[in-house]
């Protein structure tokens, strides 16, 4: 009977994450060709650029190969202009081209954290946190466009969960794929090269401290980033110092015609006074959930709900009294971090703190779970 039941209720679990997985599918790509409505400029540029490198190995500046775009003089990240280049070839349809990898890498991340939810959490847990990613509105509004700094997200936390999977199972290799993952999603966003040597700084300090791992580890990973992100560090030095731009095998490491790193950092004046008016900025956005920018967020439901909150702020308060007893905790404790390091280094939008938000998805569901537990509430 006990196996009659196990049946039964497995097979309910399958079709209710078939239902939201459908859903999550309809919902980030019904006609993603139309809505939003025309293409934004970094969405037609990243598209352009995927047609000239594809077909003539230069992009629109007449650079071979290059390691990042110049596009308008100020740069744009190289990596979506990459995975469009497939889409190019089979897709007319420029609009549908330009916007489906980026639903499909949403779609992917999805399933992912479905599957790493369940390892923890008893299936109907699963099932909720899978809900609630599948309803975020933010996920919603970055996975219907090509905005090509909005795969960065999804990157780090592939990258997350590889690292989580090393940390619980001790397993070099996970180490080493996340540490080639985080050196790949060097390539898809200028917040990257803050964002990814603080959050890893800080958790092999305390693995290390913790003597979970090895020092000579340690540098072994650092080094496996450092190798797969070495042309970008190139060109973070070429343009940070005003070198030349150089010319490697055909590839090239661009010197943009004027520089961002310090017209949008706080780099640029009274440092300090920026990351607090930065950092303030943020907090007003994580409260108000509105960036004013209209293809940002969905009016009237914010980023994540405004309901969510409470939740939020109730799952950093577990995960800071329990940070000790759960891996997950630890981590996203370290994400959240590294985050607001970034935040406090940028002039604050929601696409320019999208490394921010996972991050609270994943309090929200810490506190939630949290919350139904120590309430016995049924779930």
């Amino acid at each position: 009977m006990r196996k009659v039941l196990s049946f039964i209720n497995n097979y309910k679990i399958t079709i209710l994450f078939i239902l939201l997985l459908l859903l999550g599918i309809f919902i980030r790509i019904y006609k993603i060709d139309l809505y939003p409505s025309l293409l934004n400029q970094d969405e037609a540029s990243s598209a352009y650029e995927a047609f000239s490198i594809l077909n003539y190995g230069i992009d629109r500046n007449g650079m071979s190969y290059p390691v990042h775009l110049i596009a308008w003089g100020s740069g744009q990240n190289i990596l979506y202009s990459i995975l469009l280049m497939p889409f190019v070839i089979f897709i007319k349809n420029i609009n549908l081209m330009v916007r489906l990898p980026m639903s499909l890498i949403s779609l992917f991340t999805l399933v992912v954290c479905y599957l790493f939810i369940i390892k923890r959490y008893k299936n109907k847990y699963g099932l909720l946190a899978f809900f609630l990613i599948v309803i975020m509105p933010w996920h919603i509004m970055k996975s219907r466009w090509g905005l090509e700094s909005n795969i960065f997200p999804d990157l780090f936390l592939y990258g997350l969960i590889l690292l989580y999977n090393g940390i619980e199972n001790n397993k070099n290799i996970y180490y080493i794929l996340s540490s080639i993952v985080f050196g790949i999603s060097i390539y898809s966003y200028g917040t990257s090269y803050v964002f990814i040597p603080v959050f890893m700084f800080i958790t092999y300090l305390y693995l290390f401290i913790t003597k979970k791992v090895k020092f000579k580890n340690i540098v072994l990973y650092f080094s496996v980033t450092i190798l797969v992100s070495l042309p970008m560090i190139l060109f973070v030095l070429i343009n940070y110092f005003d070198l030349n731009q150089i010319k490697i095998l055909g590839i090239t490491i661009p010197k943009l015609y004027y520089n961002r790193f310090t017209t949008i950092t706080s780099v640029n004046g009274n440092f300090i006074t920026n990351c607090i008016y930065n950092l303030k900025n943020t907090f007003k956005l994580i409260i108000f959930q509105n960036d004013n920018l209209v293809y940002n967020y969905i009016e009237n439901y914010g980023i994540y709900y405004f309901v969510s909150l409470p939740f939020i702020i109730y799952g950093i308060i577990i995960s800071l009294k329990d940070f000790k007893k759960n891996n997950i905790y630890k981590l996203n404790i370290f994400y959240l971090v590294a985050s607001l390091v970034v935040c406090a280094m940028v002039e604050v939008n929601i696409n320019r703190i999208n490394c921010l938000w996972f991050s609270l998805l994943i309090f929200l569901i810490i506190g939630l779970f949290k919350l139904i537990k120590d309430n016995k509430f049924y779930i």
